[in-house]
């Protein structure tokens, strides 16, 4: 018997369609409506590309997440290299910033150094300028026969006060240091930049030029202080000349009394260069005037009577009042009227105080370097041998005692034991009484 006998045929609807599924000897048949078939139909190449796409996938998947991951890599090496560049450039940047900040630093170190010599050097102007314009026989130079103190301004003061007397020269007024070369700038510090109109660099410049400016006053308003200084020099050396002696060979007596202190040396030999050779050229000027007019008052050059008496006799060869002979006369007389006061012509040591042969009553001074002065004919005596005085100090009264005709002052001046011209030496005081 076969399978359709076996199995008789189902009557299924025409409408249908029918798929019999055989396997051995079993068989089995499935109806499909028109509407799953098409639908299983249109499945197919859905799945068909579902599974293409789906091999496509599983095929390149591991190519596609190789290439995206080598893309990532990329864009992360290339922020990483932006982002290293960046931090180079800011640290570049910083470093020029610290570089710049430091040199800003040290220009400014240099401007507040320098302006701290120019504080020192005007410094130094303003006291060789005190000892030019006001000079005593402290180390500065006061006209003879002035007071011998120091001078009541301040050391470092360029301007002489109201007490102190006029400068012996009138040259020497003209030096005073300008304000320019004796100024002080203050202390330099960063909030001293904070002007934001102007660059740093170009303030830094402004104020370097500014301090070149006052470095370059400095050294001028010098070379005004050296000119007076020298012609100080100068006169009072042509003065010693016209007594006819050398100035180089003379000291004083003895130096003034009331004074002393440590020795503390003026530094005027700040930072070398052209400023302490001028100063140094000046301090020796200030020096040798010094000397020169602490010399002077130990000079005979002042007058022994205070009028202008007459010359009755003059110095050298004459014809002797008493015998009528040819003798030599070794000095001047003054006629005056009997008890004139009579003066010292220089400061000295009173050696001789007493009645002296032709001379009568005679006093003789030393004056170191030398020099002496005699005084004779005296009516009185008022100092005494050992006696310091002062130049014009009085020593008596004129008179006639010894070998006189009448009142009058014969005056001496001897230069080593020898009788010399004393005209020389009151033309030479005259000289210097006019230019003080």
């Amino acid at each position: 018997m076969t399978v359709r006998e076996r199995f008789p045929k189902p009557q299924l609807p025409r409408s249908h369609y029918f798929v019999t599924l055989s396997h051995g000897h079993r068989a089995k048949t499935l109806a499909f409506r028109p509407w799953q078939l098409h639908g299983a139909l249109a499945l197919v190449p859905l799945l068909a590309a579902w599974g293409v796409a789906s091999g496509l996938y599983l095929g390149f998947h591991d190519q596609i997440m190789s290439g995206i991951i080598a893309q990532r890599t990329r864009m992360q090496l290339s922020y990483e290299d932006k982002l290293a560049k960046l931090r180079s450039q800011i640290e570049t940047v910083t470093s020029h910033q610290l570089v710049d900040q430091s040199q800003f630093e040290a220009r400014l170190q240099n401007l507040s150094q320098r302006q701290i010599l120019l504080e020192k050097r005007a410094s130094v102007i303003g006291a060789l300028a005190h000892l030019v314009e006001t000079p005593d026989t402290t180390g500065s130079i006061t006209g003879t026969g002035r007071h011998m103190g120091a001078s009541s301004g301040s050391f470092l003061s360029s301007n002489p006060s109201p007490s102190q007397p006029a400068p012996a020269f009138p040259d020497a007024a003209k030096a005073k240091p300008r304000p320019e070369a004796m100024l002080g700038f203050g202390h330099y510090d960063s909030a001293d930049f904070a002007d934001n109109s102007r660059p740093v660099s170009d303030q830094l410049k402004s104020l370097s030029a500014h301090e070149a400016q006052v470095e370059f006053q400095q050294l001028k308003t010098l070379a005004l202080l050296e000119a007076p200084a020298r012609q100080k020099a100068s006169h009072l050396r042509h003065i010693i000349q016209l007594a006819g002696l050398s100035g180089e060979k003379l000291e004083p007596m003895w130096q003034q009394s009331g004074m002393g202190g440590p020795f503390i040396p003026l530094e005027t030999t700040i930072s070398g260069g052209a400023f302490a050779h001028e100063t140094q050229r000046i301090q020796g000027d200030i020096v040798e005037v010094a000397r020169l007019h602490a010399l002077m008052p130990f000079l005979p050059l002042g007058r022994p009577l205070r009028n202008q008496p007459t010359i009755t006799s003059g110095f050298g060869p004459r014809v002797d009042p008493f015998l009528g002979r040819i003798s030599v006369h070794p000095g001047i007389d003054f006629r005056e009227r009997l008890g004139t006061p009579i003066h010292a012509t220089g400061a000295g040591k009173v050696v001789v105080a007493e009645y002296n042969g032709g001379y009568g009553n005679m006093v003789e001074i030393d004056h170191g370097n030398g020099l002496h002065t005699r005084y004779g004919h005296m009516s009185q005596i008022e100092v005494q041998v050992g006696q310091r005085v002062k130049k014009g100090s009085e020593l008596g009264l004129s008179g006639s005692t010894g070998r006189s005709t009448g009142p009058h002052l014969h005056y001496e001046v001897r230069q080593n034991g020898i009788a010399v011209n004393p005209e020389r030496f009151l033309d030479a005081g005259s000289q210097l009484a006019s230019n003080s």
